[in-house]
């Protein structure tokens, strides 16, 4: 029986028989907060305060335990007493991370380095709550993010942005008990100063002490489901291998009898089924293998179906940067690629597709459908695939040749099929057709050369250098000595607030990056290096900086 009594405050004393029509699983964050509290006082925060009461527990005068991290000199007295049993007062709760209450019977609440409230159900769903400091002070449970990591709950950090606030209102209750007043942004700024200090301690000492994992292990969650969720709704959203979230746990939970029968019958298939897995279920009648097995041989055939069932999530373990999103259509549209370029029987080598999807799109800017571009040249591709299998490029040298023939297959004026005196001929004949193509493309930039809408100047430091381009035949040059698509007919679209640019590394040009403006500054928009490979970490921090040095161009001060 359902009813929708409005929740009590937790002054009220709600009758009993009030409760027993509550219907807990349709009642707001807010509503069941409120109830938590009602009937269990003993969840207690940290820190902060309760109307007219501080929460202090072990918050006794005398000497600290433990000495805080260094950052004390600055402060008074009666601050750095406040401070040494904060200090103590965080420690204790590393200590003792977790406390477990009973609730209704079936259920758990538990409160979570007494930062965090999890409500967990009779059938293991978990709910979040938190401790939520407001203006006045006031310390109330409200909802918390369903995305919270249940295995690093402890050195995640965020229920120290929970302790902070809250530490925040115990110090201006401090100062007023000392007879110092103050106002309300100095005790924020010391305590952003203190805590600042405290946390890579804090962190440090959480590591060493494995809460992690103790924490983890204190929740009673079902290891299985556990599982599922890494490996299954883990991978759609890109998780990190030791990532569960809430939302993923309590969809795996949900999802149990589903994901059994799949690790039963078809485990390659368990990170496909969190993208379909509102349009296929045990309850249609049908085995749930064969109601996957009809989605994707639809697409893409059987022998795509065959390569999802044999290795399904070594295929699309990157499909989000490969497509920017992870949706059933990119892993159909990756799917197809491996078949063609594989030959039906093995996926693609990772070269090989990384080569083709590189004609058409990169990390920066990728393409909803890279298999619709290849489609137009299907023999084509396949045959380039099948002599890539049976004679791999050797070294960076012999690569240069395979992009330059994928190229000039890519490009639009390019082949579609070959006949079959040309497919035995070889790799060779591949590299001769596309030098030619390449001359006749180089030949027609030239003669059709003109500038670009803007340019400037190049910027420089000691080892860094950025050379602007500033026509069609530059771009052309770039995209050739690079293997990338810049030059190309249907290349990146120009214009007066994009800056392209050559980037040397000691002389050595080592790839490609635009620049994008932005009122009167610009910055680092994109930068690949040979082949649409990322660059290192050092070069894009050079090329960040060296777009201070980037000054109005002269093309758009003469208002062109």
């Amino acid at each position: 029986m359902e009813n929708q009594l409005p929740m009590p405050y937790p002054s009220d004393e709600p009758d009993e028989t009030e409760r027993e029509y509550i219907n807990l699983d349709a009642m707001p964050d807010e509503a069941l907060a409120s109830l938590v509290e009602i009937e269990l006082p003993r969840l207690i925060p940290l820190f902060g305060l309760l109307p007219d009461i501080a929460i202090c527990p072990g918050h006794q005068p005398g000497a600290p335990a433990c000495a805080p991290p260094p950052g004390m000199d600055a402060l008074l007295p009666e601050e750095k007493l406040h401070w040494h049993q904060t200090w103590d007062r965080i420690l204790q709760v590393l200590d003792n991370p977790v406390q477990i209450f009973s609730w209704r019977g079936n259920k758990r609440v538990i409160n979570v380095l007494r930062s965090w409230v999890l409500v967990v159900w009779g059938d293991g769903r978990i709910t979040p709550l938190r401790w939520r400091t407001r203006s006045c002070g006031l310390v109330r449970l409200a909802s918390a993010d369903t995305e919270l990591n249940l295995a690093r709950l402890a050195s995640g950090g965020e229920w120290l942005s929970v302790v902070c606030e809250g530490m925040k209102w115990e110090l201006v209750r401090a100062h007023q008990q000392w007879g110092h007043p103050v106002t309300a942004p100095e005790p924020r700024t010391k305590n952003q100063q203190m805590f600042a200090a405290f946390r890579e301690p804090l962190l440090a000492k959480i590591r060493q002490l494995r809460l992690d994992s103790r924490i983890q292990d204190s929740l009673g969650l079902d290891a299985q489901v556990v599982t599922d969720a890494q490996v299954a709704y883990g991978l759609k959203h890109h998780a990190r291998a030791n990532e569960v979230t809430i939302t993923s746990y309590n969809w795996a939970l949900a999802q149990f009898l589903e994901l059994e029968t799949l690790r039963r019958e078809a485990p390659h298939l368990l990170p496909f089924y969190p993208l379909v897995a509102e349009d296929v279920s045990l309850r249609t009648g049908y085995e749930l293998s064969y109601q996957i097995k009809r989605r994707v041989t639809r697409q893409v055939g059987s022998a795509g179906w065959k390569l999802m069932l044999r290795h399904g999530r070594r295929l699309f373990v990157d499909v989000r940067e490969r497509y920017g999103f992870n949706h059933e259509a990119a892993w159909m549209d990756l799917l197809q690629l491996h078949t063609l370029l594989g030959g039906g029987r093995e996926p693609a080598p990772a070269a090989l597709l990384n080569l083709v999807m590189r004609q058409f799109g990169n990390p920066y800017s990728p393409r909803a459908s890279y298999f619709t571009p290849v489609r137009k040249s299907l023999q084509a591709w396949a045959h380039f695939g099948d002599l890539w299998r049976k004679a791999p490029p050797a070294d960076t040298q012999d690569l240069d040749l395979w992009a330059l023939v994928a190229g000039w297959i890519a490009d639009p004026t390019g082949p579609a099929r070959f006949d079959a005196r040309q497919r035995a001929l070889g790799f060779e004949h591949l590299v001769k057709k596309a030098r030619v193509w390449e001359r006749n493309r180089a030949t027609w930039v030239s003669t059709h050369n003109e500038l670009l809408p803007v340019w400037h100047a190049p910027v420089c430091d000691r080892l860094w250098k950025v050379r602007f381009l500033k026509d069609r035949t530059a771009f052309w040059k770039e995209g050739t000595d690079m293997g990338h698509c810049l030059g190309r007919r249907g290349g990146p679209t120009l214009g007066v607030d994009k800056l392209f640019g050559s980037v040397y590394f000691e002389g050595k040009h080592i790839g490609t990056a635009l620049y994008a403006g932005h009122a009167d500054r610009w910055e680092l928009s994109e930068a690949h290096g040979k082949f649409n490979q990322p660059l290192a970490a050092q070069a894009l921090r050079a090329l960040h900086k060296l777009a201070e040095r980037i000054r109005l161009p002269v093309y758009r001060r003469r208002g062109r």
